[in-house]
C-alpha cells in the first residue's frame, strides 16, 4: 500500500507573552509549540523528538478535557497519535506497544470526525488510519478469521469514509470550476488561477490589548487533491478485495465495480491533469493482483491467479514497482500449499527485490526482504530448497547484516534476525548471538513473534525466546 499522505495540521492562535496554559485554547497552543519542536529535532534526533510529540499529545488531551468540541485540538491529537503509530522509531514503541496506539488513533479519529462530520480533511484522515489498522490485524497469514472479520469491517468503514471525502471534494471542485467560468464569462480579471496558493492573512486587531486573531483560509479543492483521496480509496479497495468472502462484507463483485469505475472513469483525467501516470499505475497494479489473490480465494483456478499477478505489472516500472511485485509473489506463494509453486514464486520475488536492492542499495528495508524471502525459500520441502537451505540461511544472514548497517528505521529488527541466523546455522558468533538474544528484552520477542508468524521460522522460536526475555509463549 503506498504511503499515506496526511494534510497538514491546522494552525491556531499564537501567544505572543508566554504563560501557564489556563484555557483549552492555551492547551492548544503549548500543544502545537511542542509538536513544531519535535519537528526540527526530528532529523537529528528522532527520540528526543518522540518527546516533545508526547508531550503535545498530553497537551492536546487537556485540551479536550477543558472543551471536549474543540475540533483542532481533536484533530491535532489523532493525527499525531497516527503518526507516532507509524514510526516507533520516534519514541522507542515495540510492535505491541505501537499496535495498540494505533486502535488509539482509530477511536481518536472517529472522535474528530464526529466533531465536524464534513470536514474532507477529517474524512481522509480517517479513512487512512481504519485503513491501517485493518492491516496491522491481517499482515500475517496466520491472522486469525475474527482478526480478518474485524479487519473487513474496518475497511469497509473506511470505504464509506473515502468514499464521502471524495464526493465532498468533488463539489467544492465543481463549485469553483462554475465560479471562475462566471467570472471569466463576466470578464473578471481577479479570478484565482487553479495553481495559485491562497496567501494566509490575519486581522488587524482594533485595540492594542486585543488577542492576535489568525483566519484559517482552506486551500482550494485540486486534481491533485481528487487524485489523493481516489489512490487512498483504490488502495484500501485493494486490501479489502481478499476479504470480501467474510460475512458483513460487500460482494466480490461489487469491490470489483466500484474499483472499475475509479480505474476506468475518475483516475486517468485526474493523473494525466497532474502528470502523475506512473503514480496511478502502480495503484492500477495492485488493485489488478489483489483482484487476482480475491479470484482465487473464492474459488478460481490457480493459474488464473498466477497469470493475474505477471500481468497486473506489465510495463509498471520503478522500484517500487519492484518492491510490490515481490510483495504479490510472496501473497501469492504463502497462499498455496504446493512446495514447488511456493518456490518459484519466492524465486520471482527475491529477483525482483535483487533488481530494487541494485537501483536503490541504501533501503535497508529491502535488504531485511531479501533475507525474509530467503529463510522463506528454506523452510520448503522441495528439493531444490533442501540442498540449498544452507546457503539460503546464510544469504538471509548476510541481507540483514547490510541492513542492520544501513539503518533507516529496520536497523533493530535486522538485527534481531541477523541473531537469529547465526543460532539457527550454528556459525561463528554464536555465543555472541545468544548474548544479544537475551538482553533484548521485549523489542526481541516482538521480532520473533512476527518471524514465526510469517512463517520465517519455527514455532519452537517462541517457546526458545519467551524463556529468555520473559515473552508469553
Amino acid at each position: 500500500m503506498p504511503k499515506h499522505r496526511f494534510p497538514p495540521k491546522p494552525q491556531s492562535n499564537k501567544r505572543k507573552n508566554k504563560k501557564v496554559p489556563e484555557t483549552a485554547d492555551e492547551f492548544l497552543d503549548v500543544g502545537i509549540e511542542h509538536e513544531e519542536s519535535g519537528d526540527r529535532w526530528r532529523p537529528g534526533d528522532k527520540l528526543k523528538a518522540g518527546r516533545f510529540y508526547e508531550k503535545a499529545i498530553d497537551s492536546y488531551n487537556t485540551a479536550l478535557q477543558l472543551n471536549p468540541t474543540s475540533f483542532d485540538a481533536a484533530y491535532n491529537l489523532a493525527r499525531l497519535q497516527y503518526q507516532l503509530a507509524q514510526h516507533p522509531e520516534l519514541t522507542g514503541s515495540t510492535h505491541r506497544s505501537s499496535r495498540l496506539l494505533l486502535k488509539t488513533a482509530v477511536d481518536s479519529h472517529r472522535r474528530c470526525l464526529a466533531l465536524d462530520p464534513a470536514n474532507e480533511d477529517a474524512l481522509f484522515n480517517t479513512g487512512q488510519v481504519l485503513c491501517s489498522f485493518a492491516e496491522v490485524l491481517i499482515e500475517y497469514r496466520t491472522a486469525p478469521v475474527e482478526a480478518k472479520t474485524e479487519a473487513a469491517q474496518l475497511l469497509v468503514e473506511a470505504v464509506g469514509t473515502l468514499q464521502r471525502c471524495l464526493a465532498l471534494q468533488e463539489a467544492q471542485y465543481a463549485a469553483l470550476q462554475q465560479t471562475q467560468t462566471q467570472a471569466q464569462e463576466a470578464g473578471d480579471d481577479t479570478s484565482m488561477d487553479m495553481g495559485d496558493e491562497p496567501a494566509s492573512s490575519s486581522s488587524t486587531p482594533s485595540e492594542p490589548n486585543t488577542t492576535e486573531q489568525w483566519a484559517i483560509i482552506q486551500p482550494p479543492t485540486t486534481p491533485s487533491t481528487l487524485l489523493d483521496t481516489t489512490l487512498a480509496l483504490l488502495s484500501t479497495l485493494a486490501t479489502l478485495l481478499p476479504l470480501t468472502n467474510l460475512p458483513h462484507c460487500p460482494p466480490l463483485s461489487t469491490t470489483l465495480h466500484t474499483a472499475q469505475h475509479l480505474l476506468t472513469t475518475t483516475i486517468p483525467p485526474l493523473a494525466h491533469a497532474t502528470s502523475r501516470e506512473s503514480e496511478a499505475a502502480l495503484s492500477r497494479a495492485n488493485l489488478l493482483a489483489a483482484a487476482a489473490e480475491a479470484s482465487y480465494r473464492a474459488g478460481g483456478p490457480l493459474a488464473d491467479y498466477e497469470a493475474g499477478v505477471a500481468a497486473a505489472f506489465d510495463g509498471v516500472d520503478g522500484v517500487q514497482a519492484l518492491c510490490d511485485r515481490a510483495d504479490a509473489h510472496i501473497q501469492l506463494a504463502g497462499s498455496v500449499s504446493d512446495d514447488a509453486v511456493a518456490w518459484r514464486h519466492y524465486s520471482f520475488a527475491a529477483q525482483y527485490l535483487a533488481g530494487a536492492a541494485a537501483a536503490e542499495p541504501g533501503r535497508g528495508e529491502i535488504h531485511v526482504a531479501r533475507g525474509d524471502v530467503e529463510l522463506l525459500r528454506a523452510r520448503l520441502g522441495v528439493d531444490v530448497a533442501v540442498r540449498s537451505r544452507g546457503v539460503l540461511v546464510r544469504n538471509a544472514g548476510v541481507y540483514y547484516r547490510g541492513a542492520r548497517r544501513l539503518g533507516g528505521g529496520v536497523e533493530g529488527e535486522a538485527a534481531v534476525k541477523e541473531r537469529m541466523v547465526v543460532l539457527e546455522s550454528g556459525g561463528e558468533g554464536v555465543e555472541e548471538a545468544a548474548r544479544g538474544i537475551v538482553e533484548g528484552g521485549e523489542a526481541v520477542w516482538g521480532v520473533v513473534v512476527e518471524a514465526v508468524e510469517e512463517g520465517l521460522v519455527g514455532g519452537e522460536w517462541l517457546e526458545r525466546v519467551g524463556g529468555r526475555v520473559g515473552g508469553e509463549v
